[in-house]
């Protein structure tokens, strides 16, 4: 089997590795296609020392393919299946994985991280991390179910947004813009802050009624020009800048809803504005296994946007220029095409 390793300081490896050996309860998926996650890039950028024993894992967690071998003891899956691959696999017994969210599971084992990833040619999971992908939709869109659709899902969906709310994104990566299609789809005017045109200008077709561009306006003045002095009742942060999540919290109106979706370095919190406003701030990760069904079913209702967030594709063999346009951050969804 091939795979990408993420070496550190902007660096990865295309190696090739032993076909895994048949276990009970796993499964392996021939890959069709993978794609690099925002947090696939933050190992990019580190350096050797600090990327560490990941160096020796085949990178990825978000992948879609075909059943190619059950172990012994599946019977919910069987060669040809069509599946996504969840990320993350739990010990099977303790509450989160009980209640479909072993991401939470003390043994958590994540892919990419604890075992081999997703970005091979092939992957070698438990059966229960196999989720079943509908014929209508595209490996890519599969892709994006896997990981950044999901978690965008799950995350909006805490802040109960509807058609008398405006929802604020900051930060219009993958993530945020498919924040967008799951906002606009609950009936939210959503505004979106990016400081990329390109990605601005792909955010308006997905559902958003205004852009903001933050290097040459004030963010906080706009967001209340367009809502005639009120302010906006919900944001979500998805760059994991902390100038951008302090905004965050300024845009929003008194009560107003706050979701962190991302995270990369510490951000400082006055609490005197949670309280003196009635603001609520909520954390969200990957969605759960019980939410796969609706994320799915949103996914088929909003393929079509959810096809142009994927601006690039690349073979298995063009890994280093895949991760290389992906942390450049001026393109969508970044695939790699393990069939080509």
């Amino acid at each position: 089997m091939k795979g990408i390793r993420i070496l550190g300081d902007r660096r990865t490896e295309l190696v090739t590795m032993d076909r895994p050996e048949s276990r009970d309860g796993w499964v392996l998926v021939r890959s069709t296609m993978s794609a690099v996650c925002g947090s696939d890039l933050h190992i990019y950028r580190q350096t050797a020392e600090q990327v560490g024993h990941r160096a020796q894992r085949i990178a990825g967690h978000e992948a879609v393919g075909v059943i190619e071998e059950v172990g012994s003891g599946v019977e919910s899956l069987k060669a040809g299946d069509r599946v996504v691959v969840y990320q993350h696999f739990g010990c099977g017994r303790c509450s989160y994985c009980r209640i479909g969210e072993p991401m939470f599971c003390p043994e958590r084992q994540t892919l990419g991280n604890h075992v081999d990833g997703a970005d091979g040619d092939l992957v070698h999971i438990p059966a229960s991390s196999c989720l079943p992908l509908p014929d209508g939709l595209s490996d890519e869109v599969g892709a994006l179910v896997a990981c950044n659709f999901g978690t965008a899902f799950s995350g909006v969906r805490k802040l109960s947004v509807d058609g008398g709310d405006v929802l604020v994104v900051f930060g219009l990566g993958p993530v945020g813009c498919c924040a967008t299609i799951v906002a606009a789809s609950d009936g939210a005017d959503v505004i979106v802050v990016d400081p990329v045109k390109s990605r601005r200008e792909l955010a308006m077709t997905l559902g958003a009624s205004h852009a903001i561009d933050p290097a040459n306006s004030n963010t906080g003045s706009r967001v209340l020009e367009i809502t005639d002095g009120r302010g906006a009742e919900c944001s979500v942060d998805t760059s994991g800048n902390p100038a951008a999540q302090a905004e965050a919290l300024d845009v929003l109106r008194a009560n107003g809803r706050m979701l962190v979706l991302a995270a990369t370095s510490p951000w400082t919190l006055d609490p005197s504005q949670l309280w003196r406003r009635g603001l609520t701030v909520f954390g969200s990760w990957v969605y759960g296994l019980g939410e796969y069904e609706k994320v799915v079913h949103l996914a088929e209702s909003r393929s079509s946007d959810l096809e142009r967030l994927v601006t690039r594709r690349f073979s298995g063999g063009e890994g280093e220029e895949a991760f290389r346009v992906a942390a450049a951050g001026e393109e969508g969804k970044v695939v790699i095409d393990w069939t080509r």
